[in-house]
């Protein structure tokens, strides 16, 4: 897993950020670093073109070298029941969203990891898009 040094956070793509088919792709299980204190999964919606589309991240946390896991993301986005609109090629919010009617360009999630010593602690998950798109999930830490 290569270490990318942003500044003074420590960055590795455990599943890399980039454009993918519609389905499911799975990480992991992989080892988490000592230090590491986030993790991110993010859905690039800047080119969805339909409010069909459904994504969904399943993300598992083992902290005993991957003998017992539990879930610490499982979440998702179905766009036909989102409430926000597509006007011509951009997706918009709802016009009574609490951010505002503005652009929707990401979908995703920021997670805290505990136990930033353990070194036994492994990360594993699944994606799944019904359209293609722009996704990965990253660790941070400092």
């Amino acid at each position: 897993m290569p270490t990318q040094i942003i500044g003074s956070l420590a960055v590795n793509n455990l599943l890399p950020i980039q454009s993918r088919a519609a389905g499911s792709v799975s990480f992991g299980p992989l080892p988490i670093p000592a230090g590491y204190s986030n993790f991110q999964v993010l859905f690039d919606l800047q080119q969805v073109n339909s409010l069909t589309a459904q994504f969904t991240a399943l993300v598992e946390l083992s902290f005993d070298g991957g003998a017992n896991w539990q879930t610490v993301g499982d979440y998702g986005l179905d766009l036909a029941q989102s409430g926000y609109r597509l006007v011509s090629t951009q997706l918009l919010r709802a016009l009574d969203d609490a951010y505002g009617p503005g652009p929707v360009r990401y979908f995703g999630s920021s997670v805290r990891l505990m136990q930033t010593d353990n070194t036994t602690r492994q990360i594993r998950g699944t994606l799944t898009c019904s359209e293609a798109l722009v996704s990965g999930v990253t660790l941070v830490g400092v």
